[in-house]
């Protein structure tokens, strides 16, 4: 008979595995591997966050003056921290718990390291990201849990499905925006801007074809 995955365990069932096996194999330091850890985040966010403030910079069209350029800097290395702040935090929150606890549990192998690493990093992040950042992840939990649901056939696609989903979003956001809701708010979204720029775009080349 074929071995069954699928049985109940215990939250409070111990994992018997360490911090080694599980979390960092490379090195038997739970610190070495943390600082680690946080050096290579920190590096890949920067990169990544470098060019998205820089082309979102150049996307301006004028040249930037002195204000500018501290905003743009002090927001590279705010939004760095926060994402390499996840990726250390995850790891720091599972050695913290297994050595707190002496063991892993079914909360503690992923869950509560988690959502502690999670409110640790959104923190330090600028308040007026956290929206997006709220959407993004939102959109990534949700297409994970489908993609899980699939993979043991509790789901199956619908044809255009992805298409359906897509156009019922977009219509509610550029409702939401026509009926002005986003002005209640002391900072307008930049998913609004945007949008009001290409309302803006298609409205002087519907003059020049009049």
């Amino acid at each position: 008979m074929p071995q069954t995955y699928s049985k109940f365990i215990p939250v409070t069932a111990p994992i018997t595995t360490s911090c080694v096996d599980y979390v960092h194999p490379w090195t038997d330091s739970c610190l070495q591997a943390i600082c680690g850890l946080y050096l290579y985040c920190m590096l890949e966010s920067l990169r990544i966050y470098g060019t998205v403030y820089m082309v979102t910079l150049l996307m301006k069209g004028k040249i930037p003056n002195k204000e500018d350029l501290r905003k743009t800097i002090c927001g590279i290395v705010q939004s760095t921290a926060f994402l390499s702040g996840t990726g250390f935090g995850y790891s720091l929150f599972l050695c913290s718990l297994r050595r707190l606890l002496g063991n892993f549990n079914i909360l503690t192998v992923s869950a509560i390291p988690a959502f502690l690493s999670s409110v640790f990093s959104i923190l330090i992040e600028r308040p007026s990201r956290r929206t997006m950042l709220c959407l993004y992840v939102s959109n990534v939990a949700t297409e994970t849990l489908w993609n899980m649901a699939r993979a043991r056939s509790l789901v199956r696609d619908v044809r255009y499905g992805d298409a359906a989903i897509y156009s019922t979003s977009i219509a509610m956001l550029l409702y939401y925006f026509k009926k002005g809701y986003h002005k209640s708010s002391e900072h307008s979204d930049a998913m609004y801007r945007v949008i009001r720029n290409i309302k803006s775009q298609k409205l002087i080349n519907g003059i020049n074809i009049i």
